[in-house]
């Protein structure tokens, strides 16, 4: 898979990471200086990115792998961050940021912690008229 080994070629040369494949679909990016790490899961159809709170899914083609790397690469750069957005002191929302050339954030990638509560035992309420 060319995108991989893109992506390894890249990783080789950063002196600040190192990386360690897991099962052959899966690599994990890990800094020298600190405890953050980026993992990356190749699949047929698509590759996911997970980073801290935030994960994106990017399809298995061209443009997506070409568009994968550039994040990758950003975040190894020291040139993201992640926003979360809380709700009753919850995560719903991490936002994957990219610092601007004129020092503002742009926002990239977001993904919504979705809250599956149908299956909760229905409450009947009583109502007093």
């Amino acid at each position: 898979m060319k995108v991989k080994s893109d992506l390894i070629d890249i990783i080789n040369n950063l002196s600040h990471v190192f990386y360690q494949i897991e099962n052959k679909d899966i690599i994990i990016i890990k800094s020298k200086n600190s405890s953050y790490s980026i993992k990356i899961c190749f699949w047929k159809k698509e590759h996911t990115v997970f980073f801290e709170n935030w994960h994106w899914h990017f399809t298995n083609n061209d443009e997506e792998n070409h568009y994968m790397i550039e994040t990758i690469v950003g975040i190894l750069k020291n040139n993201s961050r992640i926003k979360e957005k809380l709700v009753n002191n919850k995560i719903k929302a991490s936002i994957l940021e990219f610092k601007n050339d004129d020092g503002t954030w742009d926002s990239k990638l977001k993904t919504e912690i979705v809250s599956l509560t149908f299956w909760r035992k229905k409450k009947n309420y009583k109502l007093s008229v």
